[in-house]
């Protein structure tokens, strides 16, 4: 599977301005990191859905990382952030597993967070690989 940068697969032509654009919300730099193409398009995909959902989105998302599971091929662990009013801690950060499911004929949208874990820490390390 071939990786390159944002910019390389946007000068190429498989990804438009408009997707550029979005993807860097999430933290993509124009040159790092480098993904497969799919990898760029499934940050598209979930902008989609986070539009849809906004109010099931818990807090400032700082990170996520895309999973897939024997019974669900989209899901997702989210960090988000808080700021402390007690700056001991430092700032607050919580830890969900996101599910989506499409819409079916039978079936609606769902996408839903579950809380893993809360934790405080001053250094948090967010440079997690995207890809």
């Amino acid at each position: 599977m071939t990786k390159k940068s944002l910019q390389s697969w946007y000068n190429s032509g498989d990804i438009s301005y408009d997707w550029k654009e979005v993807i860097k919300r999430f933290g993509v730099g124009d040159y790092y990191p480098e993904c497969a193409l799919w990898d760029f398009k499934k940050l598209w995909y979930y902008n989609e859905i986070f539009e849809r959902n906004k109010s099931k989105i818990p807090y400032r998302i700082i990170k996520l990382v895309f999973l897939s599971t024997d019974w669900n091929n989209n899901v997702i662990i989210c960090v988000s952030s808080l700021s402390a009013d007690d700056k001991q801690f430092g700032d607050i950060y919580l830890a969900y597993l996101g599910v989506y499911e499409m819409k079916s004929s039978n079936m609606p949208e769902i996408f839903n967070f579950y809380e893993l874990f809360l934790f405080y820490e001053q250094n948090f390390n967010s440079s997690w690989s995207l890809c």
